[in-house]
Protein backbone atom coordinates (compact mmCIF):
# COMPACT_ATOMS: atom_id res chain seq x y z
CA UNK A 1 0.00 0.00 0.00
CA UNK A 2 1.86 3.06 -1.17
CA UNK A 3 0.17 6.80 0.50
CA UNK A 4 1.56 9.50 -1.35
CA UNK A 5 0.88 12.06 1.48
CA UNK A 6 2.74 13.31 4.44
CA UNK A 7 1.75 11.20 7.73
CA UNK A 8 2.75 11.34 11.03
CA UNK A 9 2.91 7.94 13.83
CA UNK A 10 4.97 6.73 15.96
CA UNK A 11 5.53 2.70 16.40
CA UNK A 12 7.53 0.42 18.60
CA UNK A 13 8.16 -1.95 16.67
CA UNK A 14 11.66 -2.43 14.82
CA UNK A 15 11.65 -3.46 11.39
CA UNK A 16 13.78 -5.96 9.67
CA UNK A 17 15.36 -3.24 7.74
CA UNK A 18 15.98 -1.92 12.00
CA UNK A 19 13.65 0.57 11.12
CA UNK A 20 11.12 1.87 13.56
CA UNK A 21 8.89 4.65 13.96
CA UNK A 22 7.50 8.03 12.92
CA UNK A 23 7.14 9.44 9.50
CA UNK A 24 8.59 12.37 8.11
CA UNK A 25 7.38 14.57 5.06
CA UNK A 26 8.82 13.55 1.88
CA UNK A 27 11.06 16.47 0.61
CA UNK A 28 12.02 17.24 -3.26
CA UNK A 29 11.84 14.29 -5.19
CA UNK A 30 15.85 12.95 -5.66
CA UNK A 31 17.01 13.31 -9.54
CA UNK A 32 18.37 10.64 -11.60
CA UNK A 33 21.23 11.66 -13.61
CA UNK A 34 21.91 10.42 -16.85
CA UNK A 35 23.60 6.72 -17.54
CA UNK A 36 23.43 4.29 -19.88
CA UNK A 37 21.57 1.09 -18.96
CA UNK A 38 19.52 1.02 -17.55
CA UNK A 39 17.72 4.32 -17.14
CA UNK A 40 17.13 4.90 -12.80
CA UNK A 41 14.15 6.53 -11.83
CA UNK A 42 13.41 8.11 -8.85
CA UNK A 43 9.99 8.27 -6.56
CA UNK A 44 9.53 9.21 -3.51
CA UNK A 45 6.62 7.73 -1.32
CA UNK A 46 5.76 6.85 2.02
CA UNK A 47 4.78 3.16 2.42
CA UNK A 48 3.25 1.09 4.65
CA UNK A 49 4.57 -1.87 6.14
CA UNK A 50 2.86 -4.59 6.71
CA UNK A 51 3.61 -7.28 8.98
CA UNK A 52 4.41 -10.38 8.47
CA UNK A 53 6.01 -9.18 4.93
CA UNK A 54 9.84 -8.29 4.23
CA UNK A 55 9.37 -5.10 4.98
CA UNK A 56 8.45 -5.62 8.63
CA UNK A 57 8.80 -8.81 11.38
CA UNK A 58 6.97 -7.96 13.89
CA UNK A 59 4.03 -5.01 13.17
CA UNK A 60 2.75 -2.49 11.31
CA UNK A 61 4.89 0.46 10.78
CA UNK A 62 5.08 3.37 9.30
CA UNK A 63 8.40 5.28 7.75
CA UNK A 64 9.46 7.72 5.70
CA UNK A 65 11.00 6.05 2.53
CA UNK A 66 12.77 7.23 -0.59
CA UNK A 67 12.93 4.38 -3.47
CA UNK A 68 15.62 4.73 -6.35
CA UNK A 69 13.26 2.36 -8.70
CA UNK A 70 14.70 0.97 -11.73
CA UNK A 71 12.53 -0.11 -14.79
CA UNK A 72 11.51 -3.63 -12.91
CA UNK A 73 11.77 -2.76 -9.07
CA UNK A 74 13.79 -0.67 -7.14
CA UNK A 75 17.16 -1.59 -6.44
CA UNK A 76 18.47 0.48 -3.16
CA UNK A 77 15.74 1.78 -0.91
CA UNK A 78 16.31 4.91 1.41
CA UNK A 79 14.32 4.40 5.02
CA UNK A 80 14.68 7.33 7.38
CA UNK A 81 13.09 6.93 11.34
CA UNK A 82 13.79 9.63 13.32
CA UNK A 83 17.78 10.51 12.85
CA UNK A 84 18.62 7.01 11.86
CA UNK A 85 18.52 6.49 7.87
CA UNK A 86 18.65 3.07 6.16
CA UNK A 87 20.49 1.80 2.95
CA UNK A 88 18.62 -1.09 2.02
CA UNK A 89 19.77 -2.49 -1.12
CA UNK A 90 16.99 -4.39 -2.16
CA UNK A 91 17.18 -7.31 -4.90
CA UNK A 92 16.80 -10.17 -2.58
CA UNK A 93 15.71 -12.51 -5.65
CA UNK A 94 19.27 -11.94 -6.58
CA UNK A 95 20.72 -11.79 -3.21
CA UNK A 96 21.59 -8.58 -3.45
CA UNK A 97 23.68 -8.99 -5.96
CA UNK A 98 24.92 -5.19 -6.98
CA UNK A 99 24.35 -4.42 -11.09
CA UNK A 100 25.21 -1.29 -12.46
CA UNK A 101 21.32 0.36 -11.84
CA UNK A 102 22.38 0.02 -7.98
CA UNK A 103 26.03 1.45 -8.05
CA UNK A 104 24.50 4.16 -9.88
CA UNK A 105 21.86 4.73 -7.32
CA UNK A 106 23.88 4.68 -4.13
CA UNK A 107 25.15 8.56 -4.92
CA UNK A 108 21.16 9.72 -5.14
CA UNK A 109 20.28 8.05 -1.77
CA UNK A 110 23.72 10.07 -0.30
CA UNK A 111 23.03 12.66 -2.15
CA UNK A 112 19.66 12.50 0.02
CA UNK A 113 20.89 11.99 3.41
CA UNK A 114 23.84 14.76 2.75
CA UNK A 115 20.06 17.10 2.57
CA UNK A 116 18.66 16.11 5.85
CA UNK A 117 20.69 17.79 8.60
CA UNK A 118 18.73 15.70 11.40
CA UNK A 119 20.10 12.45 9.84
CA UNK A 120 22.57 11.24 12.43
CA UNK A 121 23.44 7.70 11.89
CA UNK A 122 23.12 5.73 8.41
CA UNK A 123 22.74 1.95 8.46
CA UNK A 124 23.57 -0.29 5.00
CA UNK A 125 22.49 -3.77 4.50
CA UNK A 126 20.51 -5.58 2.59
CA UNK A 127 16.92 -6.83 2.43
CA UNK A 128 16.18 -10.63 2.87
CA UNK A 129 18.52 -11.73 5.44
CA UNK A 130 21.49 -11.16 3.24
CA UNK A 131 24.23 -8.27 2.89
CA UNK A 132 25.36 -8.99 -0.54
CA UNK A 133 26.45 -11.78 -2.86
CA UNK A 134 28.20 -9.67 -5.13
CA UNK A 135 28.55 -7.95 -7.99
CA UNK A 136 25.79 -8.43 -10.66
CA UNK A 137 28.45 -11.16 -13.19
CA UNK A 138 25.12 -11.80 -15.31
CA UNK A 139 26.48 -7.70 -16.80
CA UNK A 140 29.36 -8.78 -16.94
CA UNK A 141 29.08 -10.94 -20.42
CA UNK A 142 27.84 -8.03 -22.35
CA UNK A 143 30.48 -5.52 -20.82
CA UNK A 144 33.43 -7.76 -22.57
CA UNK A 145 31.78 -7.15 -25.84
CA UNK A 146 31.24 -3.49 -25.12
CA UNK A 147 33.47 -1.08 -26.36
CA UNK A 148 35.68 1.07 -24.05
CA UNK A 149 33.64 4.02 -23.68
CA UNK A 150 30.71 1.25 -22.24
CA UNK A 151 33.39 -0.11 -19.94
CA UNK A 152 34.60 2.94 -18.64
CA UNK A 153 30.87 4.22 -18.10
CA UNK A 154 30.79 0.78 -16.43
CA UNK A 155 33.53 1.34 -13.96
CA UNK A 156 32.51 4.81 -13.03
CA UNK A 157 29.26 3.58 -11.98
CA UNK A 158 31.10 1.22 -9.75
CA UNK A 159 33.68 3.62 -8.17
CA UNK A 160 30.98 6.60 -7.83
CA UNK A 161 28.79 4.36 -6.11
CA UNK A 162 31.43 3.09 -3.28
CA UNK A 163 32.60 6.82 -2.83
CA UNK A 164 29.27 7.98 -2.10
CA UNK A 165 28.63 5.92 1.35
CA UNK A 166 32.96 6.52 1.89
CA UNK A 167 31.62 10.30 1.98
CA UNK A 168 28.70 10.14 3.80
CA UNK A 169 29.40 12.46 6.18
CA UNK A 170 27.57 11.32 9.28
CA UNK A 171 28.80 7.43 10.67
CA UNK A 172 27.92 4.33 8.62
CA UNK A 173 27.19 1.08 10.04
CA UNK A 174 27.00 -1.86 7.59
CA UNK A 175 24.58 -4.47 9.09
CA UNK A 176 26.24 -7.92 7.81
CA UNK A 177 23.75 -11.04 8.07
CA UNK A 178 24.09 -13.86 5.02
CA UNK A 179 26.83 -13.47 2.33
CA UNK A 180 29.12 -10.38 1.98
CA UNK A 181 31.37 -10.75 -1.07
CA UNK A 182 33.25 -9.33 -3.92
CA UNK A 183 31.10 -5.67 -4.54
CA UNK A 184 29.27 -5.75 -0.90
CA UNK A 185 32.48 -6.32 0.74
CA UNK A 186 33.59 -3.04 -1.20
CA UNK A 187 30.58 -1.38 0.26
CA UNK A 188 30.78 -2.71 3.92
CA UNK A 189 34.37 -1.72 3.89
CA UNK A 190 33.41 1.95 2.75
CA UNK A 191 31.70 2.39 6.07
CA UNK A 192 32.86 3.74 8.89
CA UNK A 193 31.72 0.40 10.79
CA UNK A 194 30.82 -3.47 10.31
CA UNK A 195 28.82 -5.32 12.33
CA UNK A 196 27.92 -8.66 11.65
CA UNK A 197 25.75 -11.27 12.71
CA UNK A 198 27.24 -15.17 13.36
CA UNK A 199 27.47 -17.42 10.49
CA UNK A 200 27.75 -14.73 7.94
CA UNK A 201 30.86 -15.80 5.08
CA UNK A 202 32.80 -12.96 3.92
CA UNK A 203 35.09 -13.51 0.48
CA UNK A 204 37.06 -10.81 -2.27
CA UNK A 205 36.57 -12.58 -5.04
CA UNK A 206 38.09 -10.80 -8.30
CA UNK A 207 40.44 -13.63 -9.14
CA UNK A 208 37.83 -16.04 -9.50
CA UNK A 209 36.11 -13.44 -12.70
CA UNK A 210 39.54 -12.61 -14.02
CA UNK A 211 38.82 -8.84 -13.08
CA UNK A 212 41.02 -6.41 -10.25
CA UNK A 213 39.60 -5.05 -7.48
CA UNK A 214 39.10 -1.10 -7.47
CA UNK A 215 42.26 0.67 -6.12
CA UNK A 216 40.35 2.52 -3.25
CA UNK A 217 38.65 -0.81 -2.44
CA UNK A 218 41.82 -2.45 -1.90
CA UNK A 219 43.11 -0.11 0.22
CA UNK A 220 40.64 -0.14 2.61
CA UNK A 221 40.61 -3.77 2.52
CA UNK A 222 44.78 -3.58 3.14
CA UNK A 223 43.46 -0.89 5.74
CA UNK A 224 41.55 -3.02 7.84
CA UNK A 225 42.82 -6.40 7.75
CA UNK A 226 47.04 -5.75 6.67
CA UNK A 227 48.64 -6.25 3.51
CA UNK A 228 49.81 -9.90 4.06
CA UNK A 229 45.94 -10.94 4.77
CA UNK A 230 44.54 -8.64 2.10
CA UNK A 231 47.15 -10.18 -0.29
CA UNK A 232 45.44 -13.56 0.42
CA UNK A 233 42.10 -12.98 0.40
CA UNK A 234 42.82 -11.25 -3.12
CA UNK A 235 44.87 -14.35 -4.03
CA UNK A 236 42.98 -17.12 -3.39
CA UNK A 237 39.39 -15.55 -3.92
CA UNK A 238 38.30 -18.13 -1.33
CA UNK A 239 35.50 -17.52 1.37
CA UNK A 240 35.64 -16.89 5.16
CA UNK A 241 33.59 -17.57 8.55
CA UNK A 242 32.73 -14.83 10.47
CA UNK A 243 34.87 -15.96 13.19
CA UNK A 244 37.84 -15.06 10.58
CA UNK A 245 36.62 -12.11 9.80
CA UNK A 246 36.36 -10.84 13.37
CA UNK A 247 40.07 -12.43 13.62
CA UNK A 248 40.84 -10.66 10.96
CA UNK A 249 39.53 -7.45 11.92
CA UNK A 250 37.81 -7.56 8.65
CA UNK A 251 34.82 -6.63 10.98
CA UNK A 252 34.19 -5.16 14.13
CA UNK A 253 31.98 -6.94 16.10
CA UNK A 254 30.16 -9.86 15.78
CA UNK A 255 26.41 -11.27 17.18
CA UNK A 256 24.01 -13.81 17.48
CA UNK A 257 21.96 -13.63 14.33
CA UNK A 258 18.76 -12.69 16.52
CA UNK A 259 20.63 -9.39 18.39
CA UNK A 260 22.00 -8.10 15.25
CA UNK A 261 19.11 -5.90 15.20
CA UNK A 262 19.53 -4.75 18.91
CA UNK A 263 23.36 -4.31 18.62
CA UNK A 264 22.73 -1.86 15.68
CA UNK A 265 20.10 -0.15 17.87
CA UNK A 266 22.30 0.42 20.56
CA UNK A 267 24.99 1.92 18.90
CA UNK A 268 22.70 3.88 16.77
CA UNK A 269 21.44 5.34 19.81
CA UNK A 270 24.57 5.74 21.51
CA UNK A 271 25.51 8.03 18.10
CA UNK A 272 22.49 10.19 18.14
CA UNK A 273 22.51 11.00 21.54
CA UNK A 274 26.14 12.37 21.58
CA UNK A 275 27.39 15.66 20.19
CA UNK A 276 27.13 15.99 16.03
CA UNK A 277 29.66 18.07 16.20
CA UNK A 278 32.22 16.09 17.84
CA UNK A 279 31.52 12.90 16.01
CA UNK A 280 31.99 14.98 12.66
CA UNK A 281 35.17 16.42 13.64
CA UNK A 282 36.34 12.48 14.91
CA UNK A 283 35.33 10.94 11.77
CA UNK A 284 37.16 13.92 9.50
CA UNK A 285 40.28 13.28 11.73
CA UNK A 286 40.32 9.73 11.74
CA UNK A 287 39.67 9.95 7.87
CA UNK A 288 42.39 12.52 7.18
CA UNK A 289 44.81 10.65 9.33
CA UNK A 290 44.14 7.26 7.54
CA UNK A 291 44.46 9.10 4.09
CA UNK A 292 48.30 10.34 5.20
CA UNK A 293 46.82 13.82 5.77
CA UNK A 294 50.41 15.90 7.02
CA UNK A 295 48.91 19.68 7.44
CA UNK A 296 47.00 19.47 10.60
CA UNK A 297 45.96 23.14 10.38
CA UNK A 298 42.71 22.46 9.44
CA UNK A 299 42.14 19.49 11.72
CA UNK A 300 43.22 21.39 14.95
CA UNK A 301 40.99 23.99 13.79
CA UNK A 302 38.10 21.68 14.22
CA UNK A 303 39.59 20.59 17.81
CA UNK A 304 40.24 24.42 18.81
CA UNK A 305 36.07 25.43 17.42
CA UNK A 306 35.06 22.37 20.35
CA UNK A 307 35.85 25.07 22.97
CA UNK A 308 34.11 28.09 21.94
CA UNK A 309 30.62 25.73 20.70
CA UNK A 310 27.14 25.43 21.89
CA UNK A 311 27.66 21.49 22.35
CA UNK A 312 30.36 22.02 25.17
CA UNK A 313 28.22 24.75 26.97
CA UNK A 314 25.32 22.19 26.86
CA UNK A 315 27.58 18.99 27.76
CA UNK A 316 29.27 20.81 30.66
CA UNK A 317 26.13 22.35 32.32
CA UNK A 318 24.38 18.71 31.79
CA UNK A 319 26.98 16.72 33.25
CA UNK A 320 26.58 19.76 36.76
CA UNK A 321 22.99 19.09 36.19
CA UNK A 322 23.13 15.44 36.08
CA UNK A 323 20.91 14.93 33.42
CA UNK A 324 21.51 13.87 29.61
CA UNK A 325 22.57 16.23 27.27
CA UNK A 326 20.46 17.95 24.42
CA UNK A 327 23.00 18.46 22.08
CA UNK A 328 21.67 21.03 18.89
CA UNK A 329 24.78 21.03 16.80
CA UNK A 330 23.89 20.50 13.08
CA UNK A 331 26.17 19.95 9.66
Amino acid sequence: MVIGISLAGVSPARRADGLGGKVHRASTPINAHKMDAPLALTQMNVRRCVAGSQDAKREPNIVRESTTMTESAPAVRLLREGARATILIDRPAKKNAIDEATWRALPLVAAEIAADPEIAVVVVRGAGGVFSAGADIGEFVALTAADEARRRSYADAVRDGEEAIARIAQPTIAAIEGVCVGGGCQIALACDLRVAAEGARFGVTPARLGIVYPVASTARLVGAVGASAAKELLFTGRLMGSDEALAKRLVDRLTPPDALDAAIDDLVSAMAAASRYSIDAAKRTVDAIVGGATDHMALDALWRGGFSGEDLKEGAQAFLDKRLPRFTWRP
